[in-house]
């Protein structure tokens, strides 16, 4: 996560992050970003999605949206040579399908506006 984007999470709060100073925490997004580049990957995979396609309606329809992403991994996996490329692509979309899931379903306020 960039500094930018751990900053428009904390404009919601004061100088603390669950008990956490803003900076310290700051840097724990560097570090963690660093020691793990594949979330930055994932973020903008989830981005590009949030971008280009309506947000998921149900439970059911998450489902579907990850099985499918899912199953291209599968079929890449099941390869007999598997390209390593694509093996990441699949499984980038895999979990930014799991974020995606989790941000259009299981929000506090995305379950008030489905009633």
């Amino acid at each position: 996560m960039d500094v930018k984007t751990a900053v428009k999470i904390l404009r919601k709060s004061d100088s603390y992050v669950c008990g956490i100073e803003i900076a310290d925490f700051i840097q724990q997004q560097k570090d963690t970003a660093n020691r793990y580049p594949e979330f930055a990957e994932v973020i903008e995979e989830l981005e590009k999605a949030i971008k280009n396609h309506v947000p998921m309606n149900s439970a059911h329809e998450g489902y579907a949206v990850i099985k499918e992403e899912l199953d291209e991994l599968w079929d890449e996996v099941k390869k007999r040579n598997p390209d390593p490329e694509l093996l990441r692509m699949e499984a980038r979309q895999v979990a930014a399908m799991g974020i995606r899931f989790m941000i259009d379903i299981l929000r506090p306020e995305k379950a008030d506006e489905r009633g």
